[in-house]
């Protein structure tokens, strides 16, 4: 896990200062406190690479051709090539693990973890090649030698990285199958820029960001921050999972391309019922037995739900040995102690907690956004970002965490909502029957999904113009919009919160290779990478489970009307009957709207004072509310997302 970032140029008079570099690799710092590097040119003929400040005299003092023992000043001169990379120690703790790396003619800045290397390595080996390192970054850089872009196929794991060949001026850029790590870039008519994160390209120099107004306005209505490529920073994009892209220096073509997508998985009932669930058992002991490949200590985080307690339950049957790192609230309705505390008795394993409070929220809220690089949507990421904070105090520096488990099994209303749908559609009414009755062991009552299939019908079949204004009397933060930007952005109001219909499986994928998963994956890996974590996601990217599971009937996900059901009867035995057998669905729950009124003071003081250079939100109308609508839930969500939008103004110096 690292941060990478780079410039190059695209236009033979486009040239860069050195210290431009150096900024980047400050901005990236937390990514990758433990080693740094960089490799530059003047010419785009001859390629140099250098050490920095924070590279290891180990580093310095080595004979692998890739490690540089000469410190980076020449920051005045003019580059016209610059890629650097900060590194995160995890495999191979030594010097040969520095990078950029190169191979023959070819180098790599790589951020991430291919977690079956050593398989590919062994591979590799019988093909002829040869190792200098226990690295995972030499067998990506040597997959690619051999296989070329079809390599992409074999990795197993997260990823963002630039593979660049320095005699046909060849730039590759890949990005994982779900999106676990983030790649950014500026794609300019005089230059390429990229980066791990936002911030590294966003105070360069020589960009000129902007706030995307159709994308803020977006992030108010319908509680998004993704968006399909596109960044709430004008002009940075996002590469997409799945997607590589290349150019060559000197040609003014490039070509983006897709090599994996979930959709074309295909349903197969080829198995019963116990061999899909035996299976899924095989393949998740698989997954977490490579994930639990490290030179440095792993940890788990326990948030007391089905999908992080069932990788602890796993993993403690072997090795009890674990420790785990959870966010307490100390609130009747939203604590988890109680679910956590069931793991933590069955398997014996030591568990750490914080007590997240409403001092600390405001004590940190400035310090997240900024290493967030937006406004965040609610203070549960303030709860991650405690969890990773804890883990770093205690010395782990890798944690394995269950986040896609509900994309993955099926554990959301919409995927019931979907299932309902289509036996409607297809007038298959004693599954209907069966379906609707069943529902007594699901985490949602009949009137939720009713409730929820209402609002997918009418966002799909009817006017936006008719909705709006129905929509705005039930929500009153929809009322706070200046005028021209409520008139502008209205079509882009989504009444059901992000909820279509489409068969089941589609849905299903969907979620797990779209902007949902990918959402939530975005918060992860910020939140761990602020405290120098490497953040480990079994169900969001192994490939042998997501491809099996997604070829299984969807049927079978919600078997008897219950929520993740593969996985729950996976975990037989293993988990905690309490929390196998628990219906209630909680995701990661703290209680803001406490936090809120307690802290009343501030957010009030935040919007009093701070400024909006657009005037996005109609300041005036939210204080002369306040009073009245300040118990209203909708009303505290709304100046939670307010505030954060002007503490990230401000954070991040954003202009007209």
């Amino acid at each position: 896990m690292c941060g990478i970032a780079g410039v190059i140029s695209r236009n033979k008079d486009f040239f860069f200062k050195g210290n431009e570099l150096l900024e980047m690799s400050k901005r990236l710092f937390h990514r990758g406190p433990d080693d740094a590097g960089l490799l530059v040119s003047h010419d785009l003929k001859r390629f140099q690479c250098f050490a920095t400040e924070l590279t290891p005299t180990e580093v310095k003092i080595s004979d692998l051709d890739w490690c540089p023992n000469e410190v980076f000043s020449d920051l005045e001169s003019n580059y016209n090539f610059g890629v650097l990379h900060q590194r995160l120690s995890i495999i191979d703790l030594s010097a040969a693990g520095h990078q950029p790396m190169r191979y023959k003619d070819t180098w790599i800045s790589y951020n991430g973890e291919i977690y079956n290397y050593l398989e590919l390595r062994e591979e590799l080996t019988q093909l002829g090649y040869h190792f200098l390192t226990e690295t995972d970054t030499e067998v990506v850089l040597k997959a690619h030698d051999c296989w070329g872009k079809s390599f992409l196929q074999r990795l197993n794991g997260m990823f963002a990285f630039m593979i660049f060949n320095e005699k046909s001026g060849t730039c590759f850029f890949a990005r994982d199958r779900i999106g676990v790590k983030p790649f950014y870039f500026i794609n300019h008519g005089d230059y390429f820029a990229f980066a791990s994160e936002i911030k590294a390209l966003h105070y360069l120099s020589f960009v000129d960001t902007k706030i995307n107004r159709k994308h803020l306005y977006s992030y108010f209505a319908n509680h998004e921050v993704e968006f399909d490529g596109n960044t709430l920073f004008d002009p940075i994009q996002e590469l997409l999972p799945g997607h590589f892209l290349e150019f060559t220096i000197g040609n003014d073509s490039q070509t983006t391309s897709s090599y994996f997508n979930l959709q074309k998985v295909e349903e197969k009932k080829t198995q019963h019922y116990s061999d899909v669930v035996a299976h899924t058992k095989s393949l998740l002991n698989d997954a977490l037995r490579i994930r639990l490949r490290s030179d440095v200590p792993v940890g788990f985080c326990l948030s007391g739900g089905i999908d992080s307690s069932s990788l602890v339950s796993l993993a403690a049957t072997s090795n009890h040995d674990l420790r785990t790192f959870s966010a307490l609230t100390m609130d009747e309705k939203t604590d988890e102690k109680v679910w956590i505390d069931y793991v933590l008795e069955k398997h014996q394993v030591k568990g750490f907690s914080v007590a997240c409070n409403a001092d600390d929220l405001i004590r940190y809220l400035e310090e997240i956004i900024y290493f967030q690089d937006i406004p965040i949507l609610t203070a549960s990421t303030f709860a991650q970002d405690q969890v990773m904070r804890l883990a770093k105090q205690n010395g782990v520096k890798v944690l394995i965490d269950g986040q896609g488990g509900d994309e993955l099994f099926a554990g959301y209303i919409p995927f019931y909502t979907a299932q309902l749908h289509e036996y409607l559609i297809r007038f298959k009414w004693l599954k209907l029957f069966r379906f609707l009755k069943n529902l007594k062991n699901a985490p949602y009552t009949r009137g939720d999904l009713m409730k929820t299939y209402v609002k997918t019908l009418l966002n799909k079949y009817v006017s936006k113009k008719i909705l709006f204004p129905l929509l705005r009397k039930k929500r009153i933060d929809l009322n706070y919009f200046n005028g021209p930007y409520d008139l502008d952005f209205q079509s882009e109001i989504d009444y059901s919160r992000g909820y279509f219909l489409d068969k089941p499986n589609v849905v299903l994928k969907k979620y797990y290779q779209g902007n949902f998963l990918k959402n939530l994956l975005r918060w992860e890996d910020r939140c761990s990478m602020h405290h120098s974590i490497e953040s480990r996601t079994p169900f969001s990217d192994d490939l042998p489970l997501m491809e099996f599971l997604f070829s299984v009937p969807f049927e079978e996900k919600l078997n008897h009307g219950v929520s993740k059901s593969i996985l729950r009867q996976a975990m037989e035995g293993v988990l905690p009957d309490e929390i196998k057998d628990r219906k209630d669905k909680k995701g990661f729950s703290i209680p803001q709207s406490n936090w809120i009124l307690e802290k009343e003071t501030y957010f009030k003081e935040i919007i009093e004072t701070y400024q909006d250079p657009i005037n996005f939100i109609h300041k005036t109308k939210v204080l002369s509310d306040w009073n009245h609508f300040i118990k209203n839930d909708k009303f505290q969500n709304f100046i939670f997302k307010y505030a954060c939008y002007l503490i990230w103004v401000k954070r991040y110096h954003l202009t007209v």
